[in-house]
């Protein structure tokens, strides 16, 4: 028999134990700190995005894509001014994808002919009409910063497809978009009619 002075003794397990009212206030300061910390993060991102350096609306594809605007005018026969009737009446530009305006036969970028010609045609079928946007997020904005879209008008027809077939203009080149070769289409079609801005003086 193994004497009692050669046993293996206990091993004294030592209890490291936190009082619950220190862990709860330890608790409620790590709490405290990360609002404090995200509460000052929302304040600078917002301060941010006030001064326009982290998004604009321009640029917010969820915010114009498949929403309703009201016309305001036509600045030329490229671009329109849209009135937005959901935040306070603001505006902004749109530039028409794939069309620019006519340098030749007598109608410039200034207006002139051009601008006659569209009080018979745009400026009767804009005038404060809700009109439905469609923007592409592969390109949101042009160089001047005006937003790029299609303009869907009230009985279903597009405002970009309707200004080329009344030959008032032409098709741009510069940006790549999904309707680009029908817009040509349509203004090989304009050649062949050989009106408005492609008729032969």
């Amino acid at each position: 028999m193994t004497s009692s002075k050669h046993r293996p003794k206990p091993r004294k397990i030592r209890s490291c134990r936190v009082s619950l009212h220190r862990y709860l206030r330890y608790r409620r300061l790590i709490l405290w700190s990360a609002a404090v910390t995200l509460f000052c993060m929302l304040i600078c991102l917002s301060w941010v995005d006030r001064s326009g350096k982290l998004s604009t609306r321009a640029s917010g594809f969820v915010f114009y894509n498949h929403r309703s605007f009201r016309v305001e005018r036509m600045i030329d026969m490229a671009t329109i001014e849209l009135v937005d009737l959901h935040h306070s009446n603001q505006t902004c530009r749109m530039r028409l994808w794939g069309l620019d305006v006519f340098t030749v036969s007598g109608i410039d970028q200034d207006g002139g002919v051009a601008t006659n010609r569209a009080e018979a045609v745009a400026f009767n079928l804009l005038p404060n009409q809700i009109v439905h946007l469609h923007v592409q997020s592969h390109r949101m904005l042009d160089e001047d910063g005006n937003l790029l879209g299609y303009v869907e008008l009230p009985n279903g027809t597009w405002l970009n497809e309707r200004l080329l077939s009344s030959d008032l203009v032409q098709v741009e080149h510069r940006y790549d978009h999904r309707r680009a070769r029908r817009f040509e289409l349509l203004e090989q079609q304009a050649r062949m009619d050989g009106i408005g801005g492609w008729q032969v003086p």
